[in-house]
């Protein structure tokens, strides 16, 4: 029988998710010795089509593993199986088990960022022996959720972005320590937050300071940054404009710089534009910038742009709400560890910091320009 024929399958029938069946098979491959210490892994491509399945799934598995330290990705080379002793394996055996849970759709829509918050848990769990469980999840009833609440493996976990609230009361109900990470919570959580609020009024400082009076916004609602926004304008007399922000709906969200772009477009075909944004991070900005230039109107001659949480710069250096992403991802796994070892609650909230950082993507609105500006129209 050819190793075709005899090769594992995944289970589309299956209730155990796809992302913990292909983990297990690729495990299985590497502890055997399909893929040896050192060797070069697959590419995500090759392995969606070999098991006939998402490169999603087959991304969010292999960064699962790279959490675990089964492999290592190296930049501008690849991903390689990583040099693992066995008394390693066995530690990893026996450690303590912490999950990361996170809205699949909202990774992918802020993927870099929530990257380093997951670099900066899976440096801690390294130094502390802990062994990392990443789980993107759909909605209540993911497999995932069902099997982690079911089995009981997770000493503890934080959630970090987006899940729904009947998600975040299944693992509740798990009755381990629980961390939220920069999300909405009610007074029995803990969660470490990232001082946005102090941020969005810095930028909003900032573009006033520059002269402008009408600013508009794209991000969520009832976000921290959003409620700074809104009442930024008020303390500065200034009228608030429905028509200057776009919310984005995280029920179908699209990675980010085409979400920034689509924004965009929709603000730019009503009557009215401000003369300045928040875009609530830096890649959604950059795509807003694109609809900007496809639209004629220059960054920052024409439009200023502030982002958030310093994620790399395209062909305009942007103006940023800066956030340590990666030290975030620290604290909530220093937070979550001390709890688990000692069984005794922290501290209630652990605010992280932020900082304006201010680039080319801003500038004083031009002096013919009108506070609000009317678009003419084309017909």
């Amino acid at each position: 029988m050819s190793s075709r024929e005899t090769a594992p399958k995944i289970d589309a029938d299956s209730p155990i998710s796809v992302r913990n069946q292909l983990l297990t098979i690729l495990a299985d491959e590497i502890k055997n010795g399909r893929y040896k210490p050192g060797q070069r892994f697959p590419s995500e491509r090759a392995l969606a089509e070999k098991f006939s399945i998402s490169r999603t799934s087959v991304r969010e598995t292999v960064a699962q593993m790279i959490a675990q330290r089964a492999l290592v990705r190296v930049n501008g080379r690849g991903t390689f199986v990583a040099e693992r002793s066995s008394t390693t394996d066995l530690a990893l055996d026996h450690a303590r088990q912490l999950g990361f849970w996170i809205s699949e759709r909202v990774f992918h829509f802020a993927q870099p960022g929530y990257n380093q918050i997951l670099s900066g848990f899976t440096e801690i769990c390294h130094a502390t022996g802990c062994r990392l469980r990443f789980h993107p999840v759909k909605d209540a009833g993911d497999p995932d959720l069902q099997d982690a609440s079911r089995t009981g493996q997770l000493d503890g976990s934080i959630i970090v972005g987006g899940l729904s609230l009947d998600v975040i009361e299944k693992l509740r109900q798990f009755r381990r320590p629980l961390i939220l990470v920069d999300l909405l919570n009610s007074t029995d959580d803990v969660f470490v937050s990232i001082d946005y609020s102090s941020g969005t009024r810095s930028a909003m400082d900032h573009l006033f300071e520059l002269g402008h009076q009408s600013v508009g916004f794209i991000g969520f609602p009832n976000s921290a940054k959003y409620i700074a926004y809104w009442q930024s304008l008020q303390s500065r007399g200034l009228p608030y404009r429905p028509q200057h922000v776009e919310f984005l709906d995280s029920s179908d969200l699209l990675p980010g710089m085409l979400a920034g772009y689509r924004a965009m477009q929709k603000l730019l075909a009503r009557s009215t534009r401000p003369t300045a944004f928040l875009v609530t991070n830096d890649h959604a900005a950059l795509g807003a910038i694109e609809a900007l230039g496809i639209a004629s109107l220059e960054v920052p001659k024409d439009v200023s742009v502030i982002g958030y949480d310093d994620l790399g710069r395209g062909a305009t250096s942007l103006t940023t709400v800066r956030t340590d992403l990666v030290e975030v991802g620290r604290i909530a796994a220093r937070t979550l560890l001390s709890w688990v070892q000692t069984e005794e609650p922290p501290e209630r909230e652990t605010s992280v910091p932020v900082e304006l950082v201010i680039r080319s993507s801003t500038a004083s609105p031009l002096t013919d320009q009108k506070p609000d500006l009317v678009l003419e129209s084309s017909g």
